[in-house]
């Protein structure tokens, strides 16, 4: 199996405790692994396109003023959220998401994955 790699910078602000005046900023990075059928070439554009579309609402944006985070913007839970549009973007194109990794540091990595990509690379 092929699988092309894009990366996204997602900047944002939020808060604990969702209150405004205590929001600080975060330059998240994003990772999102995608299986590409038969080793076929695509524009990376194209790709690119569906990343962009799920992720330019969150864009320099207060994340806790969004209902979907419901108050909790950690980490974790930001991943879990975009994971799930990220696959739904991706939804009636030729490219799968198989693994997500978001991190607000290089040493503070939150991710998930298909279990295909699990069976397959044991991350």
């Amino acid at each position: 199996m092929k699988y092309h790699c894009l990366k996204y910078r997602l900047m944002i602000t939020h808060s604990k405790n969702n209150l405004k005046q205590d929001a600080h900023g975060h330059v998240f990075e994003i990772e999102l692994f995608l299986e590409t059928p038969n080793a076929q070439f695509f524009e990376f554009s194209e790709m690119e396109q569906c990343m962009e579309r799920a992720m330019a609402p969150y864009q320099q944006k207060y994340l806790n003023d969004f209902p979907v985070f419901g108050g909790n913007t950690s980490l974790e839970n930001v991943g879990e959220v975009i994971w799930k549009e990220l696959v739904a973007s991706y939804e009636g194109t030729p490219w799968e998401p198989e693994r997500l990794e978001i991190s607000e540091t290089p040493l503070r990595v939150y991710a998930i994955s298909t279990s295909r990509f699990e069976r397959r690379y044991g991350k």
